[in-house]
């Protein structure tokens, strides 16, 4: 029969043991607790932040036949692109499909040239969700799809064919600032106003601006207001 004194070593052994094995399992568990912190952020879906209009390549009129539209999109998130994705434009009453012309890690961009016979004097647009794939993939860090949904996009961007300029077109007379700088002879945190003066009176602008050398910085100017012959353009 084994003695009690062997007995209550035996059993001292087993409890620091089961101690031992607690304390691991309890450490084990603490750092487990981050990684499934981590893994469920970066498994956050990525998704349209923007669809936008670009200025390039639009004329004082919008766009013509040979012009080409340009849309950025933007992502929240790192995606990868392949294939060849597509974005639909509302030009008129028809449909039109803009392709890729180039990708980054939160961003793409799609152009659509202009042909003769597109026309649309109110303002193209992007309806909503016009964005897909085309047999191509759209996906983040992860290899997840990303949410390709958007809002539909309205601009005031005409596009059709180039307005014919006759005898009787007004002429401009003038160009100059009319405003006035601060006391201390800076705009810094004024507007400048610059106000063309033509030979007839105008009835209308629209879309129309202009631009402005400020130091090294050219900054854009926006039509303001029309004042029978002259109309006034404002840069913040």
């Amino acid at each position: 029969m084994p003695s009690k004194e062997r007995t209550n070593g035996a059993n001292r052994r087993i409890r620091l043991f089961l101690l031992v094995a607690l304390a691991v399992a309890m450490a084990v568990s603490a750092f487990a607790i981050p990684a499934v912190s981590a893994q469920s952020s970066s498994t956050e879906s990525v998704t349209v932040t923007s669809v936008t209009f670009t200025g390039d390549n639009r004329k004082w009129y919008g766009y013509g036949p040979g012009d080409e539209i340009i849309v950025y999109v933007r992502f929240s998130g790192d995606t990868t692109v392949t294939g060849s994705p597509q974005l639909s434009l509302t030009i008129g009453d028809e449909t039109k499909t803009a392709s890729v012309k180039n990708t980054w890690s939160t961003g793409m961009s799609f152009g659509y040239e202009v042909v003769t016979g597109d026309d649309d004097s109110d303002g193209i647009g992007i309806p909503a969700n016009a964005l897909s794939l085309n047999g191509g993939t759209i996906q983040d860090s992860d290899g997840t799809d990303v949410d390709l949904t958007h809002d539909a996009v309205t601009s005031t961007y005409r596009v059709g064919a180039v307005p014919v300029q006759n005898d009787n077109s007004p002429v401009i007379e003038s160009i100059e600032f009319t405003s006035n700088p601060g006391a201390d002879g800076v705009y810094s945190n004024e507007y400048l106003t610059i106000t063309v003066t033509f030979d007839k009176e105008i009835d209308a602008v629209h879309g129309v601006w202009m631009y402005v050398q400020v130091g090294e910085d050219r900054v854009q100017a926006h039509q303001y207001e029309i004042s029978e012959t002259d109309v006034i353009f404002r840069a913040w």
